[in-house]
C-alpha cells in the first residue's frame, strides 16, 4: 500500500530495556511524530506499566501504538513485514545484527546506531540511516526525516541487499569444503 494512503509504520522489535533505546525512541516520537505515524512495538511480553510509559513518553494516541506480543521465530515475519521502517535505537554497540537482518529479510529498511554490527549492513541514506549511538538529537533527526519525507522508504527498499537463508549460506560454505 502506498505510504500516501496510510500512516507510516515505524517499528521497534526486541527486548524492552533501557540499553536497547526503546525509551529514547519513545521520547523522540513524542517530539517529532505527527498524526500520520503508527508505532509498532514487537516484543515477546510487555508489562502493562511499560506500555503506559511508552504511550506517555511518545505522546501517541491509543490508535497510533500497536503492541505485538507472544511471537517468536517465523511468527515474527508477518508483523515485521508490515513495517515501513524498523528503528533499532540501541544505546550501546550491538555485536549481532539479528534485528536488522530480520527486517531486511522482510524488505524493511532500518535506522540503527553507528557503533554496531548493524551499521555494517546499513549504508547511510542509501538503504536506511545511522545515528550517533546514544545521541537523542541524532536519532531525532533520522526519525524526523523519514516521517517528513516518506518517499525515501521506497528508495531504501530498492537498495536493500539480498539476505540469504541459513540453508543458502550453508550450501555456499559446503562448496568450499569440496
Amino acid at each position: 500500500t502506498p505510504l500516501e494512503d496510510r500512516p507510516l509504520r515505524l517499528g521497534y522489535f526486541g527486548r524492552i530495556s533501557r540499553e536497547k533505546g526503546v525509551f529514547m525512541l519513545a521520547d523522540v516520537l513524542g517530539e517529532v511524530a505527527n498524526g500520520n505515524v503508527t508505532w509498532v512495538v514487537i516484543s515477546y511480553d510487555v508489562a502493562g506499566e511499560t506500555k503506559a510509559e511508552l504511550r506517555s513518553r511518545s505522546e501517541l494516541g491509543e490508535e497510533q501504538i500497536e503492541f505485538v506480543e507472544g511471537r517468536s521465530g517465523a511468527q515474527l515475519n508477518e508483523p515485521v513485514a508490515s513495517l515501513d521502517v524498523c528503528v533499532v535505537p540501541s544505546r550501546w554497540p550491538e555485536t549481532g545484527p539479528f534485528t536488522v537482518l530480520e527486517a531486511m529479510a522482510q524488505n524493511v529498511p532500518c535506522i540503527c546506531n553507528d557503533l554496531s554490527a548493524n551499521a555494517q549492513l546499513i549504508e547511510h541514506r542509501q538503504n536506511g540511516m545511522t545515528f550517533e549511538t546514544g545521541d537523542r538529537a541524532s536519532l531525532r533527526g533520522c526519525v524526523s526525516e523519514v516521517i517528513n519525507q516518506t518517499s525515501i522508504v521506497e528508495e531504501w527498499r530498492a537498495e536493500l541487499p539480498e539476505i540469504r537463508t541459513l540453508d543458502e549460506y550453508a550450501e555456499e560454505l559446503s562448496g568450499y569444503l569440496k
